[in-house]
């Protein structure tokens, strides 16, 4: 019983050293996850476009 009674003391202690972002930290990380992601689609589907191009022009 006494080794329940440590794990969830020690539990709580690490549970206390938690430090969770504020809105500002969470909105900055959410709008740069979203521009970086924009620009990856954008450079796939210009690589897309290149490598359909230049398919179409060596398969002709």
């Amino acid at each position: 019983m006494s080794i329940i009674i440590n794990f969830f003391s020690y539990l709580k202690i690490e549970f206390s050293k938690i430090i969770f972002p504020t809105k500002e930290e969470i909105w900055k990380h959410s709008v740069s996850i979203l521009l970086f992601s924009i620009a990856v689609g954008v450079l796939i589907a210009l690589l897309d476009s290149i490598w359909g191009f230049l398919f179409s022009f060596v398969l002709k």
